[in-house]
């Protein structure tokens, strides 16, 4: 580390904690909130969807779209190319940025995804919905790292786990 970026850290160190880092780890929590909503969100939907016709239970080969499988493995295989192939644009577009528009894309995806009437065209939503999941997946926890003082670092990370997680029951209750 170069001396001005040693000194900005320091700097940052010796912040004690204050409402302004709850409030943005609180935002920053709420991103991940959604990451955690859309990855558990699967399985309780799943029935409605084989229900409705759009998916099957089962599929009759390794690419069949209409098993609901293709629904899973179309918003993982989103997150595996979002994680490794855009994961740098954080160090190079910076936190902030990448943070917001993963959250852009991740919400047009979704709300695309939500008017969908054909497996093909949902699974095409639901990879790019996995885009922007998968690129904010390594954002959120640098980020609040990054932005914390190193001692007040565990509670503000064990906030932010608290915030997401809440995202599981949520899910649940909606999904009723």
């Amino acid at each position: 580390a170069t001396g001005v970026e040693a000194s900005v850290s320091a700097r940052l160190d010796r912040l004690p904690p204050t409402r302004y880092f709850s409030g943005l780890v609180a935002r920053i929590a709420i991103g991940g909130w959604f990451e955690f909503y859309e990855m558990f969100m699967a399985a309780y939907i799943s029935l409605g969807l084989i229900g409705s016709g759009l998916y099957r239970a089962t599929t009759a080969g390794l690419f069949d779209v209409n098993g609901f499988a293709s629904f899973l493995g179309s918003f993982f295989a989103g997150m595996f190319v979002g994680t490794v192939a855009l994961g740098g644009f954080t160090d190079r577009f910076g936190r902030r940025a990448v943070f917001t528009c993963a959250m852009l894309i991740y919400s047009v995806a979704t709300f695309a995804a939500a008017f969908q009437h054909s497996p093909e065209s949902m699974d095409l939503w639901r990879f790019v919905a996995g885009l922007g999941i998968g690129v904010q997946l390594i954002t959120v926890d640098t980020y609040i790292s990054e932005l914390t003082p190193h001692h007040t670092r565990g509670r503000y990370s064990a906030f932010s786990i608290l915030v997401i997680l809440t995202s599981v029951p949520t899910v649940a209750v909606l999904s009723f």
